[in-house]
């Protein structure tokens, strides 16, 4: 008679790796989650802090007084690269808007244009 092979996992122990897996996923998705959407967040903040400090120098250097510019502006002139692209729509940067704000103190603000 030959001897049985009993090298193999039982139902049991495999039924607990899966647990052990499940669990491990629980715990890891929320998090890997938040980290990718304050992740483009960042991204976002970053990308619309460039155009605003291109725009502010646009606006200084051509002596120009605007509510709204779009990035291809700023592209054709050459305060940003044109292979720039937007963080949250993945399209190139040029089919932007920036709307631009003038406070009492000189100061010029701007946000994306949505």
């Amino acid at each position: 008679m030959k001897k049985m092979n009993n090298k193999g996992f039982t139902l049991l122990e495999m039924m607990g790796v899966l647990i052990l897996l499940a669990i491990i996923l629980l715990v890891a998705i929320p998090s890997i989650t938040k980290t990718m959407k304050k992740d483009q967040v960042n991204q976002l903040a970053k990308y619309e802090e460039t155009l605003c400090d291109a725009a502010e120098a646009y606006i200084t250097g051509e002596g120009i007084n605007v509510t709204e510019l779009k990035v291809s502006v700023l592209v054709s002139k050459g305060y940003v690269a044109d292979n720039l692209s937007n963080p949250k729509t993945k399209k190139n940067a040029t089919k932007d808007t920036l709307n631009i704000g003038h406070a009492a103190n000189g100061k010029i603000t701007c946000s994306l244009k949505d």
